[in-house]
């Protein structure tokens, strides 16, 4: 039941972030990405095949994250995280 109703908020506040980016006319773009020099960042597909090129301005990268547990005993079975 905690991990559907944290999921479910997840979900809402992804959707929350992606209708604010789009109604301030942000551009998202997912993938890796790296600077190429100091407007332009080139995204990477999976394959490490830049597949786009962007030139900005200003370039915001939000990095994202994976949870971590700590190495112990009895640590997995008695924690959750966010994925």
């Amino acid at each position: 039941y905690l991990k559907e109703r944290r999921d479910g908020y997840v979900k809402r506040l992804n959707g929350i972030y992606g209708r604010g980016l789009a109604s301030a006319g942000v551009d998202v773009i997912v993938g890796f990405g790296r600077f190429v020099d100091s407007h332009t960042v080139g995204v990477v597909g999976g394959d490490g095949s830049v597949y786009k090129t962007v030139t900005a301005r200003h370039i915001l990268i939000a990095v994202g994250g994976r949870p971590m547990l700590p190495p112990g005993e009895g640590v997995e079975e008695h924690s959750i995280t966010s994925d």
